[in-house]
């Protein structure tokens, strides 16, 4: 399809490309009648599509044959990067945002339709309306994380105000200790797993209270003294709030609930063990997730360095050692780090070792026992304790993959203990 020359415009010929996303198991939705169009004097390009089934849509653009750089496709509105109902659909690119000063003779928009139960690699939830009652918080879908808006990662935006999360596929793996209480587990759904923990900042916007011990730099610090029934409810709650006898059930007033109900996204909750370890593994099989067979937990609390640890975790060692760890205490010098502060695991989430422990689903067994091998365990039934893992801002031999240990599902006191979440894909 052909674009009249514009002097000063993008496109002077304009051609469509057309790519659907999907698997045997659910008809890929399809995408017809794409055309780019550039008003003249503008640097805005309008694509306009027909979808003939609900879909998830993301957008690439090829000049003479070439894929622009993902993050050179960031200023969108309209009917992309999110999911959008069958019909004739609009979005807009600011091109001359995205890509000033640039020409080109050929331009492609390749449009990916893809089908909800086979979502793209990254999710991103804008809770940037804050806490209000009437407050939407809009979903966004990328190709990858190269592709995130506004220079990506490292904007603060992503440990403030949007929260960023990745696929992890299904699979099987080896969970429970390396020499003993070695379990085969099988994870049957993929899932979206939080790219960081969640941060002070997040846990304000959706719910108008700064509840963690830190003040300096709090926005990008994970939240922590928050309880497990803060997360997600209470077995005092009416209806009563009890994994996993009651499922994916979370309290309205909760920081689960409020994200739900305003984002439309259902099964966002915290991970279960099985879940936690398999994603903080990221397919090895070390004492830590860097994979060296060599990796030993030695280090003796504040005073010995682990060099498997030094570039992967936050913990006793590189965190500047100062005592007390008070409220005011810079990040780089005491206590909990700013989010990503260190290398991500293989599978490109942080944290996972060290910063702070993370609260998972399940209810701690009465002893250091960890499930038997199965099938998507959710742990025991009953129990007065929920499951942390991850070691925090602890000694070595407590920041392995390995580690677990309990908590009161009620406290909110441990400003060593935060947690991130994952959303179910069914």
């Amino acid at each position: 399809m052909k674009a009249k020359a514009i002097k000063n415009g993008l496109l002077k010929a304009a051609g469509c490309v057309l790519l659907v996303s999907g698997t045997a198991l659910a008809a890929p939705p399809l995408v017809s009648n794409v055309t780019l169009t550039q008003a003249a004097g503008s640097r805005f390009v309008t694509i306009s599509y027909t979808l003939d089934a609900d879909a998830i849509i993301t957008l690439s653009v090829e000049t003479n044959g070439v894929p622009l750089p993902p993050d050179a496709i960031s200023t969108l509105s309209g009917d992309a990067c999110k999911a959008v109902q069958a019909g004739n659909r609009v979005m807009t690119w600011d091109a001359g945002t995205d890509w000033p000063s640039n020409l080109t003779e050929n331009a492609q928009a390749r449009i990916k339709a893809w089908h909800p139960s086979y979502p793209p690699p990254v999710m991103v939830l804008d809770l940037s309306a804050g806490s209000g009652s009437s407050a939407v918080y809009p979903v966004f879908y990328y190709d990858s994380i190269e592709a995130l808006p506004f220079g990506g990662l490292t904007n603060q935006i992503y440990r403030s105000e949007r929260l960023v999360m990745r696929k992890i596929g299904r699979g099987a793996f080896l969970m429970g200790r390396l020499l003993s209480q070695t379990r085969s587990m099988i994870l049957s759904k993929d899932f979206y797993a939080g790219v960081f923990e969640v941060t002070q900042g997040q846990w304000h916007k959706v719910t108008g209270d700064y509840p963690g011990f830190y003040t300096v730099e709090r926005d990008g610090r994970p939240v922590e003294r928050v309880s497990y029934n803060d997360i997600r409810g209470s077995t005092a709650d009416v209806p009563s709030i009890d994994w996993p006898n009651t499922g994916y059930e979370v309290s309205p007033g909760s920081f689960l609930g409020r994200l739900r109900s305003r984002s439309g996204l259902t099964k966002v909750d915290l991970p279960t063990e099985a879940q936690w370890e398999y994603m903080c593994r990221a397919g090895t099989r070390s004492i830590f997730n860097c994979g060296s067979p060599d990796a030993t937990k030695v280090g003796t609390y504040g005073t010995a360095q682990n060099p498997w640890l030094d570039k992967i975790a936050r913990y006793s060692y590189n965190d500047g050692i100062t005592r007390p760890r008070t409220a005011d205490a810079l990040p780089e010098v005491a206590g909990t780090a700013v989010v990503g502060s260190y290398l991500p695991n293989a599978w490109g989430l942080y944290d996972t070792l060290g910063n702070v422990m993370e609260w998972v689903l399940d209810y701690w067994p009465g002893s250091d026992v960890f499930p038997a091998s199965g099938v998507d365990p959710t742990g025991p039934t009953t129990g007065s304790s929920r499951i942390r893992r991850s070691g925090g801002v602890s000694d070595a031999q407590y920041v392995t993959t390995e580690f677990r240990f309990s908590e009161s599902p009620g406290s909110a006191s441990n400003n060593n203990l935060g947690f991130r979440i994952v959303k179910i894909i069914d």
